[in-house]
């Protein structure tokens, strides 16, 4: 035993770095799962604002194609007079607030719509710088993502590495069994032919075999019946209410004449005993 010790505690410690190896992958492979959900929910996003803007162009382009064809329209139609009379009724409208609008309250309309505008440019600046840094660490992100043919090669190594420690846990065993010098199986207990169970091969271990320090064959040790002290006998009659001790033995009465034995006063009598 004292020569195969080194082999076993080479073995021991191979199969405990073999189990540290797995649980780094498999480390390794769940936070590689929770980054490429990461991306991939970024990439959702950058889909749906993508779309968004696609949306919103198609509707700029329609109005300013619109607006484009009623010009095209106008300058190749004759003005009507209902359209002229209208536009001049509207300039008449124009005249008439221009005339009851002071122009200090216009200009300072004015001015509080051209800082809305240039403020709502701005936003709009940042969005896009936004975007464009969303765009460019999606890129990013997709570039240093882990392709197929890695994913492979980890589960690869990972399966090999398995199969190795699979390999030295079984070459552990048989080291063990040939350790002990004896490859046969582990005691067991059996009934002999007067139904008294017997342990055959008692210097083995019940659940491995390894030798143990007992020899030879051992028997077991039948329970015992409840002691009964010789002196001390009782009469049943009928249960445990009926039992009565030798000390207060009950004689029998009528045509044998015989007489009850009087009892002492300081005499206990037990509580299950049966009083006449």
């Amino acid at each position: 035993m004292g020569i195969h010790e080194p082999m076993l505690t080479k073995l021991e410690t191979d199969a405990h770095r073999v189990s540290m190896l797995i649980s780094e992958y498999e480390v390794s492979f769940s936070k590689l799962d929770k980054h490429l959900k990461g991306h991939d929910a970024k990439l959702r996003e950058f889909d749906w604002a993508c779309q968004r803007m696609d949306k919103e162009r198609d509707v700029l382009r329609a109005d300013l194609r619109s607006q484009t064809e009623q010009l095209n329209y106008l300058s190749t139609v004759k003005a009507d007079k209902v359209d002229v009379q209208t536009e001049l009724g509207r300039r008449a409208l124009e005249t008439d607030l221009q005339q009851r609008v002071p122009y200090d309250v216009f200009n300072e309309m004015a001015r509080d719509l051209t800082r809305t505008v240039t403020k709502l440019r701005e936003e709009l600046h940042e969005v896009d710088a936004n975007l464009q840094t969303v765009q460019y660490e999606l890129v990013k992100g997709l570039g240093a993502k882990a392709t197929v043919q890695d994913l492979s090669e980890l589960r690869k190594r990972l399966a090999g590495a398995l199969s190795r420690w699979q390999k030295l846990e079984k070459e552990q065993k048989s080291t063990l069994l040939l350790a002990t010098g004896d490859s046969s199986p582990a005691a067991a207990v059996t009934v002999d032919g007067t139904g008294v169970a017997v342990i055959t091969g008692a210097n083995k271990c019940l659940t491995c075999g390894v030798r143990t320090t007992l020899e030879g064959n051992r028997c077991t040790v039948p329970q015992p019946s409840t002691f009964v002290p010789t002196q001390h006998k009782v009469r049943n009659a009928g249960g445990f209410h009926t039992k009565t001790g030798a000390p207060e033995k009950v004689f029998r009465t009528g045509s044998l004449g015989a007489v009850r034995k009087p009892r002492p006063a300081d005499e206990k009598r037990p509580e299950h005993c049966w009083k006449r």
